[in-house]
């Protein structure tokens, strides 16, 4: 005969230890795919699968991913262990002192490079090309790379970048000064003095930019 099991409730450990699938992307070629598994609480994972459903690659901890506009390249957001930055909080560290994020640049084919120390970062939407800012709070530095590292570029005391949405276009400001950067043909002084900006935004090609600069709103080309 069949027993049936006597049901019993979760208990909370098991509870927070419980992963569920929070994100999920589809390269553009549609050759992989990667999968954000987070428990309630505790350390995410993100996990890579090819078009066989093949698994290919596993990064712990991580806080997200993205692909590159060519699908050969995935950029992962390493975190520190959950438990390492509690630990730090409980000796009631410096916040520049704290452990930081890293940035995996994976090459889909084989290979991955890892950027340590990272504060934040943008990626084209058209390009393999990345901009970074990296170290202490007081290293304001910008780096722009390809993700192959074959080209590379930097500007010191940067307070704001971005992409164009659909151009491979970075603004930049750089020591109160606004340009722009197209890999192809360098950087280029869009602003004629030195100002705090505000609200930069280029058009998606990346072909005309506006900001506000002491309380006027400018548009340049």
């Amino acid at each position: 005969s069949i027993h049936a099991q006597e049901k019993r409730a979760m208990t909370f450990d098991e509870m927070v230890g419980w992963e569920r699938i929070s994100e999920q992307r589809i390269s553009d070629n549609g050759k992989w795919v990667f999968c954000k598994m987070e428990p309630w609480r505790g350390d995410a994972t993100i996990l890579l699968y090819n078009d066989k459903g093949e698994e290919k690659g596993s990064f712990k901890p991580a806080a997200k991913a993205q692909f590159s506009s060519s699908s050969e390249y995935l950029l992962v957001t390493k975190t520190p262990p959950l438990k390492e930055v509690e630990a730090e909080k409980l000796k009631k560290t410096d916040k520049d002192k704290m452990p930081m994020n890293s940035l995996i640049i994976s090459r889909l084919a084989g290979g991955e490079e890892t950027v340590d120390s990272l504060k934040t970062y943008k990626l084209s939407e058209t390009a393999d090309w990345l901009a970074y800012q990296r170290g202490s709070k007081k290293d304001s530095t910008l780096y722009i790379r390809s993700l192959d590292g074959m080209q590379k570029a930097s500007f010191p005391s940067v307070s704001d970048f971005g992409f164009a949405k659909k151009g491979n276009v970075l603004y930049v400001v750089s020591d109160s000064v606004l340009y722009t950067y197209i890999p192809e043909k360098g950087n280029s002084r869009i602003s004629t003095g030195r100002g705090v900006f505000k609200k930069i935004a280029l058009n998606e090609n990346g072909g005309k930019i506006t900001y506000l600069l002491l309380s006027r709103i400018r548009i340049s080309e």
